[in-house]
């Protein structure tokens, strides 16, 4: 499946995909139930009102080949995940995690 910002090479059930920034999943992807992958956020920096405004940045999200996500995994933008990774149940990925990981926190770490 293919539209303007989100590339997706395998079938998979589960994933709540938002925001405007591209997204790239790769071949035998596999995912649990409510998972979300979230591009875009507010402005907190350089926003015109405190907190945020209503500017918004958009941040790429790409899964290499072979990833799995548990369940109610939360995939942040701006994030890559190297192929052959595992995704514990409930982590939350906030940032780039190495090929061949498992992973698991908030925010998900490495642990082999």
């Amino acid at each position: 499946m293919v539209t303007r910002y989100t590339f997706l090479s395998s079938d998979f059930n589960g994933v709540d995909i938002t925001g405007c920034g591209q997204v790239r999943i790769g071949d035998n992807f596999h995912s649990g139930n409510e998972c979300h992958i979230m591009t875009s956020i507010h402005s907190y920096n350089d926003g015109e009102a405190i907190p945020y405004d209503s500017t918004s940045l958009h941040k790429k999200v790409e899964a290499g080949d072979d990833v799995w996500l548990g369940n109610r995994v939360i995939v942040l933008g701006g994030v890559c995940i190297g192929g052959g990774s595992i995704i514990q149940v409930g982590s939350v990925v906030v940032s780039n995690i190495p090929v061949y990981s498992i992973v698991g926190g908030h925010p998900a770490r490495v642990f082999s």
